[in-house]
């Protein structure tokens, strides 16, 4: 619950909300102290329901006029109704009849960091910590400032004045690892938790976080250590099962991430996203069958989870059951119909099936979902080179050209269909402009096709052209 409504429980504010809207509604005549009237307006603020949060406002200033706290939630409703000026207008009134009062700074700093004036944000945060007790909620606040200016530094050196006060403040221990990885310091921030684990051993967070740090730096055993001594800090840690489960598929471990989603099912009431990562985990290790079972596990939970529904399609297109891939699809798309990854798989479908023009319609609506892909271009002219259909394949190509002309694979592409055509002396023409744009995607173009692969002109070509600017 927010720190705003301590004091009170769900149930307690409910009851408050609930009471007062009858006074409002129905006109019946309660009573309210100042502080419940702060709840009731603090309700309404967080639900942005403004229109009770102004009803609210009057009611509790006409009641309570000299009460500072009021006019401190006028402000903020002001500025919730982006009426900033007036906000700060109000907050110079209130800081006149009390200078010190440390939530005026805050009132101030958090609306000019909504006006993204975050500089101005940390003067008034800085005038909080001289006479501010609570110096862990005000280093917080200076550090997502210099979070939002871009400054990861001076942000990493105020999270950990944070947790020197607080070392169980776990969201300031994510934030700072993840500073630490804008500003490219990773290397610093396994540092740091290895210190601070020597001090707060139990904290999860910071074995979660050394574990992504070591992730980052490909330190798959590490990684996968710490993420164990957050397990057994806490049994259910879900996030540190699903980043271990995750390191153990890409290593190749793919028995031991299944075992792992297993226990995660004993306590994550999630259970359709577990079933749903362990039958990906199948059909990464090319078990279709037994990820198709899965699938559909997840889908009796959860019949509009759309992934589990590609899902299913992609494990019948390996199983070749095209018209069951396809049903399955189609469900994918209905429920999820700007998911451009699903008219890829679609469009792969349709090709098997032996449509061309619908699996070319399936790639289009990919491409106007993720225009800046371009490899659904080299996709969907690959469709027509397979079925030996150069001359569509080349202008799908030279669409995309003019869509990306310093894509080196599309130039690299055009001269594959070039020399698949027999055209070779337009083939080795477009080889020497792609080589031009980048020399290193030659080991790509030669893997396209066996028949270039073998083509000891185009190797010797190659060859030449890389001696001759080494």
């Amino acid at each position: 619950m927010d720190e705003k409504f301590e004091g009170y429980n769900e149930e307690q504010i409910s009851n408050m909300v609930s009471r007062f809207e009858e006074m409002i509604g129905q006109g019946k005549n309660h009573f309210f102290d100042m502080d419940e009237f702060e709840v009731i307006i603090d309700f309404y603020l967080e639900t942005n329901n403004l229109k009770n949060a102004d009803i609210a406002l009057k009611r509790a200033i006409q009641q309570y006029p000299k009460a500072v706290s009021l006019l401190l939630k006028k402000a903020q409703y002001f500025a919730f109704s982006n009426k900033t000026e007036k906000a700060l207008d109000l907050l110079s009134e209130i800081e006149s009849l009390e200078p010190f009062n440390t939530d005026v700074f805050f009132t101030r700093g958090a609306i000019y960091s909504q006006m993204q004036k975050y500089e101005k944000a940390i003067e008034e945060y800085n005038k909080a910590i001289s006479s501010n007790e609570d110096l862990e909620d005000v280093y917080s606040n200076i550090a997502f400032e210099y979070e939002n200016l871009g400054n990861y530094s001076k942000a990493i050196d105020y999270l950990k004045k944070v947790l020197e006060i607080n070392p169980e403040n776990e969201s300031s221990i994510y934030e700072l690892a993840l500073n630490y990885e804008y500003d490219g310091r990773i290397g610093e921030s396994v540092v740091y938790l290895q210190n601070f684990i020597n001090e707060t051993p139990f904290s999860r967070a910071a074995w979660f976080n050394l574990g992504v740090a070591y992730a980052q730096l490909g330190e798959t055993e590490k990684s996968i250590d710490a993420y164990d001594y957050a397990i057994v800090i806490d049994p259910n840690y879900i996030n540190a099962y699903y980043n271990k489960a995750q390191l153990l598929t890409i290593s190749g471990r793919f028995n031991k991430a299944i075992e792992l989603f297993h226990e995660l099912l004993e306590f994550d009431q999630n259970q359709e996203v577990v079933y749903y990562h362990i039958a990906e985990t199948y059909e990464k290790a090319e078990d279709f069958e037994s990820a198709l079972t899965y699938y559909l596990k997840s889908i009796s939970y959860d019949q509009e989870f759309a992934d589990s529904w590609s899902g299913v399609a992609v494990c019948y297109l390996e199983l070749g059951k095209l018209n069951q891939a396809k049903d399955a699809m189609l469900k994918a798309i209905t429920l999820s119909q700007d998911n451009a990854d699903f008219y890829l798989v679609m469009a792969d479908i349709e090709w098997k099936l032996g449509s061309l023009v619908h699996s070319e319609l399936n790639y289009r609506k990919a491409m106007e979902l993720n225009p800046e892909n371009s490899d659904i271009w080299l996709d969907m002219s690959d469709i027509y080179a397979e079925a030996e259909d150069f001359e569509t394949a080349l202008q799908v190509i030279d669409e995309a050209i003019n869509l990306f002309p310093a894509n080196d694979m599309l130039v690299y592409r055009k001269a594959a269909y070039y020399f698949l055509e027999g055209d070779r002396k337009l083939g080795f023409h477009f080889l020497q402009m792609a080589m031009i744009l980048n020399p290193l995607s030659t080991l790509e173009f030669l893997e396209y096709d066996d028949r270039i692969a073998d083509d000891l002109e185009i190797n010797q070509l190659i060859l030449d052209f890389l001696h001759t600017n080494d």
